[in-house]
């Protein structure tokens, strides 16, 4: 798959619009006329049928998520307050750099771990008080 979008941040809104989400081809081999694993069993026909109907639906897909759930934008996940959040770009790369202040780590455990996880580590935490 190969997705790019033009991408920018605005306080706890992130803007997306997607410009290409479709299937790698290299052209240096080709398409390919058979899966690399074929536990359908799949004939040439339906292999190549499957790649086109993929293709379409990955363009569907890329006109959906512009038009309906990055359309007004995307929330971050968290409160500004708590993580600082930015965007940096070079060729063909994104990167989010996230900032953790306070005590959010220990939050987050707390909210997204289990219960015997957190045992352990209130556990690791006793021994070396």
């Amino acid at each position: 798959m190969v997705t790019s979008m033009k991408v920018r941040a605005d306080n706890d809104l992130v803007f997306i619009d997607l410009l290409k989400h479709k299937l790698y081809i290299d052209n240096e081999y080709g398409q390919a006329t058979e899966p690399k694993r074929n536990g359908l069993n799949l004939t040439s026909n339906e292999y190549r049928e499957f790649i086109s109907s993929f293709g379409f639906f990955q363009n569907y897909l890329k006109k959906w998520f512009n038009e309906v759930y990055f359309k007004h934008g995307v929330n971050f996940p968290y409160n500004p307050q708590e993580l600082y959040t930015s965007l940096s770009f070079q060729e063909k790369q994104m990167h989010v750099m996230i900032e953790v202040e306070g005590e959010l780590g220990e939050f987050l455990e707390d909210e997204l771990w289990d219960q015997e996880a957190i045992t352990e580590r209130d556990e690791e935490r006793e021994r070396y008080r």
